[in-house]
């Protein structure tokens, strides 16, 4: 077993098909699929029910994912010990984010700090949620990049630098021309984002604070809602972030009545928050951030 192997495997339980997963992982879908035998070989039991046209997990497969995440999250805190070791104390830097660094121009931010920082080795890794939460309580990161919904209740210090809403995704020809209530949306089934993530939770917050009982016909990525609402089985309820970041040819969006906006965040724990190498940088990203014209 390897951890390219447990990679494989979340990403195919998570987009629930190959074709989908091999995608993203840029890899054929035979590829994939080989690789994903293997390891049920090994384990000798069947992860996948491939008698449907979409790759459900098993029971087995059910416990393996739960599993496979906690190995995978474990690999990258060993990984980002070890630059901590390679690198004199004090001068590493482990930086998690949402999918959203070319959105805001951050990418470019950090390049440029680093190549002025040359004695201060500095990782970044771009993930979900999950890993990001997971990664910041066990101190896989200095600071992460994300929504505020994240970090509600859980103590952090928290550094606004940019704003993002949610926004309502219907097959393109097909919504409405203007912003859209959750009265009416709750009219069709909905895709949400995994149910891991807080901004699932925020959305079912605020269809329960109306009292609203809405039609959820699955969570899933980003991507496989897009397929979704492409082919016009759901109604797709995203951040306008996460639509900017993926492909979204076939599908119109509009704001929700009243909009639901929130900030973009740093967050990090208070001793990190003191250091200044990381408040220099911050600095750095939240002008960025203002420069192009989407703070807040």
């Amino acid at each position: 077993m390897t951890f390219e192997q447990l990679e494989y495997f979340i990403a195919v339980a998570e987009t629930d098909t190959f074709y989908t997963a091999a995608d993203i992982l840029h890899m054929t879908q035979s590829a994939l699929s080989k690789q994903i035998m293997k390891l049920e070989k090994e384990l000798d039991v069947q992860l996948f029910d491939r008698t449907h046209r979409s790759a459900q997990l098993t029971y087995a497969g059910k416990v393996f994912y739960e599993e496979a995440q906690k190995l995978v999250l474990e690999y990258r805190k060993t990984l980002n010990r070890m630059e901590h070791i390679k690198s004199p104390v004090g001068e590493a830097l482990s930086i998690g984010a949402l999918p959203i660094l070319d959105r805001y121009g951050l990418r470019r931010v950090l390049h440029e700090f680093a190549a002025g920082h040359t004695g201060t080795r500095i990782t970044i890794d771009e993930v979900e949620e999950q890993e990001l939460m997971f990664g910041l309580d066990s101190d896989i990161y200095d600071f992460v990049i994300g929504n505020e919904f994240m970090f509600s209740g859980r103590g952090f210090t928290l550094t606004a630098f940019g704003e993002d809403e949610l926004i309502a995704v219907f097959p393109e020809g097909r919504g409405p021309l203007s912003s859209v209530p959750l009265s009416l949306l709750a009219e069709h089934p909905l895709c949400l984002l995994n149910s891991y993530t807080a901004t699932c939770q925020q959305c079912l917050k605020l269809f329960r604070d109306q009292g609203i009982a809405p039609d959820v016909l699955r969570s899933a990525r980003v991507g496989q809602i897009l397929q979704l609402v492409r082919s016009g089985d759901a109604i797709g309820l995203l951040s306008r972030m996460s639509l900017a970041s993926h492909p979204h040819a076939g599908v119109t969006s509009v704001s929700l009545d009243p909009p639901v906006r929130f900030k973009l965040v740093f967050a990090a724990r208070d001793d990190s928050a003191e250091s200044l190498l990381i408040r220099e940088l911050q600095d750095r990203l939240a002008a960025a951030a203002a420069s192009s014209g989407r703070m807040s």
